[in-house]
């Protein structure tokens, strides 16, 4: 098994991690039209500053061991069906 913590953010708290370790993104950040935008972007600031594994939660595997597979790799991408990957 592997051990893990699970964050989950809320739309304030993004904001203010934005605002607090990459305050030259904020007003870019504010300036986003769609609220997918701004998580999208909170996403890559946050696994850039902590580390991690990012995944959507409709995301999954078959098997268990593949995390380690996944821990092991720099970067995973699953596939989508019929073609392409997704992050």
């Amino acid at each position: 098994e592997v051990p893990f913590t699970l964050l989950l953010w809320s739309d304030a708290a993004l904001e203010d991690f934005v605002g607090r370790f990459f305050p030259w993104f904020l007003p870019q950040y504010r300036a986003y039209g769609v609220h997918i935008q701004r998580v999208d972007a909170a996403r890559y600031f946050l696994l850039y500053a902590m580390g991690g594994i990012y995944a959507d939660l409709d995301v999954g595997f078959r098997r268990s061991s593949r995390w380690r597979d996944v821990l092991r790799s720099e970067l995973t991408l699953p596939t989508t069906e019929p073609v392409g990957l997704s992050n």
